[in-house]
């Protein structure tokens, strides 16, 4: 479930835009599942508490949407006014303010170019005359913004809108998104009309359900000046819920959006906002709680079964057994047919030319069809279509039974999987006390939303194949939270008033998440952490050793470089911190400190977040490095092996703002007990641990740390000083990090659809040009559409051949000769280049051979060697 802010005015048109339309929806007694032979989508529902609170029920209509989501009164105003009602009749409090015209570049290019007209012309310009004049000045002013042209109408459009509307909006309503995993709606696609009918009401329940938590949870309303009162509300929220069947690109996706209308009846009688602080953090919360309820529903109407599956993230996802990985693949990955788009435009170039085009030239035409093959979003279709058509796509393509058969499949893959103890069997206490220990490995300190939301994984987890009751997580949430989590919530001084009292017995004053729990094991780790760095021990290296080496070494040194080595190699305390931004020159302070402890007799030991750092790190300061958890592992069984330490010896530990603090305590009290040191490097600015952490500020701000201030890296000039305003604020002027970037143009904007297409062309000119060229994006499902497309570029100009056998990968690409793949799981199994090396997370590789049942990589790096399984690959590989 996700959550996006609706704003007032017209904003609502997207939801009814695509919904059926015709006498037949009119019919009585129509449900909301009965439109599977109806052009469109069905209409939306009026769910919640709105006919309680507002007297609407049913169908929603464009009149109601307008009025409750574009100016705020009441939905049935147009009827009301109508019967002799006044504006006070309509109102639920106060109206959506309309905020003024946007006062920009653009709009005064505008007051100026029209004044122009009128003065040349005599008259004021017409419609057509505005909207050309619109569209010329919109496309120059987009030009010296961007240094392109637009791509198309829609992204000038956008651009125009964008710069025209005022930049404060008022938030008429917060739109929900319920989707089911990928396996739930290939069932409810495919699965023939008993599944379907099944899918629909378990995902209309959990809906139902999880709106009822929210109201119970995450509803409330401000009261006061600044709103410093959060009270409670009757009856509830007021919503309209519109299903949508498929995804831009046409796969199956059963998804709904539920538009809570921001207007909530308070518990003193008054229409006002509804609190979306609140409500934005019960996100997660509320999320799990829909993932969980709509596959217990589904598993328990149809008699399937749910399994986990990893799919990069720390949480599984929950999938319908027997629905194959493939064909979830299918339905998540976007397809562009660039190739037959080249073959297409390449054609088109001979017929206008009379020759074919060169190799420049082909290039620039698979740029073009980057373009082109993007899918357009589908227009809507009857249900009862796009299941004929999804039957005979993924039957043929993916060869998967459809139907009764893709039933009867699911069924049969469920027999014999073990379900986990019903909830007589549960021991609240236990289980709470593991929902605070796993809540302490991810986060130093937790509300009560966190708990919830945990709760649901643990449970359904532990219950697998079990419906989870509602009171069970309740009563496992409020052991973790009273017993098992320690209170670290600031005193306020508040009224102890009752008519300043929620209906729960708190204050008004104080939100109602706004109570932070931590636990005694995150505290004792962050005792272990700074008792540590207050430890006075023997130093590695003496004061006069560290001189000597100093002395020998060769190359450029700032005096923040000397000053961390020297901290590293003799300070006389168990832990010690380093803190630099990037390039800032910590690898070679790092270097002069191994040597100088290697000079006294003792051994350097480097840990890194990841195992590719650590290779890195291992060729930087020339000893063996490895990751943190291998490390720890080894110390925990006792097969320490390389692993090993002496008294003397020194852990460089890198990037540690990036490792959980409970590693970190558990690192410094291996060390203890062998008498070595810790010696940690990293930057307090940047990514931060995905556990629980925070060590690193906490040793700074506690204790102190060596600090690299000034920039190596760069040639550029002004580039040094443009990443330290990157990562802080100046003490004095103003903030504005991104000033020399955009000066320099190293920053070009547009939505996400023009820069994904700007960034693989930009690609596809770095490559055919020789250089090495990286592209990143912010989601998985960005890079997998751009893997795609850049491989299908590659295949149209000739620099990749398809035509032979290929590797299924995680991602549901498939891989030839000649392609670049990641693989992303450690497996010191595998063990390459002279066993120097082995499979890690996120080393390249470049497809050698694909083989009936497996690949053979090359090291992009080293150039080292290995035969890879396919089962490898499918789970743990993709395109790179």
């Amino acid at each position: 479930m996700t959550v996006h802010k609706l704003s007032a005015g017209d904003g609502y048109a997207y939801y009814t835009s695509e919904v059926a339309s015709a006498d037949e929806l009119r019919a009585e007694g129509r449900e909301l599942g009965d439109y599977y032979t109806v052009e469109g989508m069905p209409p939306g529902q009026w769910v919640a508490h709105s006919e309680a609170l507002l007297g609407v029920s049913g169908e929603v209509t464009e009149a109601q949407m307008a009025a409750l989501f574009g100016e705020g009164i009441r939905p049935d105003a147009e009827r009301i006014i109508a019967a002799g009602g006044t504006e006070a009749d309509v109102a639920l409090g106060q109206k959506y303010h309309r905020y003024a015209s946007a006062d920009t570049e653009l709009t005064r290019r505008l007051e100026e170019e029209i004044a122009r007209h009128e003065r040349t012309t005599g008259a004021a310009p017409t419609r057509e005359e505005r909207q050309a004049i619109r569209g010329r000045v919109g496309g120059q002013l987009f030009r010296e913004t961007h240094g392109r042209d637009v791509r198309n109408k829609e992204e000038l459009g956008r651009f125009i809108t964008y710069q025209t509307t005022p930049k404060q909006q008022t938030v008429a309503g917060y739109d929900l998104v319920f989707s089911p995993a990928k396996s739930v709606s290939l069932l409810w696609a495919l699965g023939g009309d008993e599944a379907r009918k099944a899918v629909e009401t378990a995902h209309n329940e959990a809906i139902a359900e999880t709106l009822s938590f929210l109201e119970q949870e995450g509803t409330y309303t401000r009261r006061g000046r600044n709103g410093v009162r959060q009270i409670d509300v009757e009856g509830g929220l007021v919503a309209t819920q519109f299903r949508h069947y498929d995804s831009r690109t046409g796969d199956p996706h059963l998804h709904d959006h539920v538009v809570i209308a921001n207007k909530v009846l308070g518990a003193d009688g008054k229409w006002s906002s509804l609190d979306g602080r609140t409500l934005y953090r019960m996100n997660v919360a509320a999320s799990e709680t829909y993932n969980a309820k709509v596959m217990e529903k589904v598993t328990a109407s149809l008699g399937v079964a749910a399994v986990p599956r990893m799919a990069g993230g720390n949480e599984p996802i929950y999938e319908i057994a027997g629905v194959d990985l493939d064909a979830i693949h299918h339905a998540s990955s976007r397809r562009a047919d660039i190739a037959g788009t080249v073959d297409r435009l390449e054609a088109e170039f001979t017929d206008r030319h009379g020759y074919a085009p060169n190799a420049k030239q082909k290039i620039a035409l698979a740029q073009q069809a980057t373009l082109e093959s993007r899918p357009a979003k589908k227009s809507a279709r009857r249900l009862s279509e796009l299941v004929e058509a999804w039957g005979q796509e993924y039957g043929q393509q993916v060869q998967m039974p459809v139907g009764d058969d893709l039933l009867a499949h699911v069924r049969a893959a469920a027999t014999g999987l073990l379900a986990g103890p019903d909830a007589a069997q549960i021991d609240v206490a236990e289980h709470a006390r593991l929902v605070v220990h796993e809540l302490s490995q991810k986060r130093s300190t937790w509300s009560v939303n966190h708990v919830q939301a945990q709760t649901r994984r643990h449970l359904k987890e532990a219950m697998i194949g079990r419906t989870v009751p509602d009171e069970l997580v309740a009563a496992v949430v409020r052991e973790a939270t009273s017993t098992h989590s320690l209170s670290v919530t600031p005193q306020t001084d508040v009224p102890r008033l009752a008519e300043f009292t929620r209906a729960d017995g708190t204050s008004q004053f104080i939100r109602s998440d706004a109570h932070i729990y931590t636990s005694r094991e995150v505290l004792e780790t962050e005792h272990q952490v700074l008792a540590a760095a207050q430890r006075t021990v023997i130093p590695a290296v003496s004061a006069e050793r560290f001189e000597e080496v100093l002395a020998a070494h060769t190359g450029p040194l700032s005096e923040g470089q000397v000053a961390l080595a020297r901290a590293f190699a003799t300070d006389e305390k168990l832990l010690s911190l380093g803190i630099g931004p990037a390039g800032a020159g910590k690898t070679t302070s790092l270097s002069l400190a191994a040597d100088a402890v290697r000079a006294t007799g003792g051994n350097v030991v480097g840990l890194a977040p990841t195992a590719a750092a650590a290779a890195v790190m291992s060729e930087d300061i020339g000893a063996q490095a490895t990751t943190i958890d291998a490390f720890l592992i080894a110390h925990r069984t006792g097969r320490t092996g390389a692993a090993q330490l002496h008294a003397g010896d020194v852990v460089v530990l890198d990037e540690v703002g990036m490792v959980t603090t409970p590693k970190l305590a558990e690192l410094v009290s291996v060390a203890a007990r062998h008498g070595a040191v810790v010696r940690a490097i990293g930057d307090d600015r940047q990514l931060g641990a995905i556990g629980s952490g925070g060590a690193l500020r906490l040793l700074d701000n506690e204790v102190g740390a060596t600090r690299l201030e000034a920039v190596h890296r760069f040639h550029t000039e002004g580039e040094a000083a443009a990443s330290l305003a990157l990562r802080e604020p100046p003490a004095a002027g103003a903030d504005v990090p991104w000033a020399w970037y955009l000066e320099n143009r190293r920053v070009v904007a547009g939505d996400t659809e023009a820069m994904t297409d700007t960034a693989l062309r930009a690609w596809i000119t770095d490559t055919q040009a020789g250089k090495r060229s990286l592209l990143i994006a912010t989601d998985n499902a960005t890079v997998t559409d751009l893997n795609a497309r850049a491989q299908a570029a590659r295949i149209a100009t000739g620099q990749l051949d398809a035509s032979g056998d290929s590797v299924v990968l995680r991602d549901g690409l498939t891989a030839h000769t000649g392609d670049v793949v990641v693989t992303r799981r450690n497996d010191r199994t595998l063990a390459l280049n002279g066993g120097r090396d082995f499979v890690k997370n996120n080393d390249v590789w470049t497809v050698q051979k694909v083989g009936a049942d497996n690949a053979t990589l090359r090291h992009t790096g080293h150039g080292g060697k290995i035969t890879l399984d396919a089962e490898y690959l499918a789970k743990h590989g993709q395109l790179g």
